[in-house]
């Protein structure tokens, strides 16, 4: 059909070059047209399937319950490891390493992390510093509970170790 739409446009275009055959030639390329936009129009089915799976391995066997299949293992595990290591292998901090401008936001704006600065703050700033310091290195809100507890458990012990005065 396309074939056939193409040739009636070629021949309407070639009568169309006399007067008289203008009349005839239009329509002709009319036709034409509409042969070549409806004509013989294909239907492309694309197979396109990609199977993606979170789990290491291979892919569980399909389940007898339908049910089963929708019930799923947590993506993340529910605890989290041990922060000290992770802080460990971080150079150590300069005076005021942390980006003081960005602390003081997310104190502002996030409840957890507000949270935490309070929890920490009445050890004084020296500590406030050290958990934003360890906080902002890591930059995993995650850990932040157990920066905070670590934290706050250096500080009760340098504060057990100071001598009284």
């Amino acid at each position: 059909m396309r074939i056939l739409g193409a040739i009636l446009i070629v021949m309407g275009l070639l009568l169309c070059l006399t007067v008289i055959g203008i009349f005839v030639g239009i329509p002709l390329m009319l036709i034409g047209a509409v042969l070549v936009a409806v004509g013989g129009r294909r239907k492309v089915v694309i197979h396109n399937t990609v199977s993606v799976s979170n789990a290491a391995g291979p892919a569980p066997a399909l389940a007898s319950d339908p049910a089963a299949s929708l019930r799923r293992e947590p993506a993340f595990p529910q605890t989290l490891p041990d922060p000290q290591p992770l802080l460990a292998a971080l150079p150590a901090p300069a005076a005021e390493a942390y980006d003081k401008r960005k602390w003081e936001s997310l104190v502002k704006y996030d409840e957890e992390i507000r949270t935490a600065a309070e929890r920490i703050r009445p050890f004084g700033q020296k500590w406030e510093d050290e958990l934003a310091d360890a906080y902002l290195r890591i930059n995993d809100k995650a850990y932040l509970k157990a920066i905070a507890e670590q934290v706050e458990r250096d500080a009760r012990a340098a504060a057990a170790s100071a001598p009284a005065e």
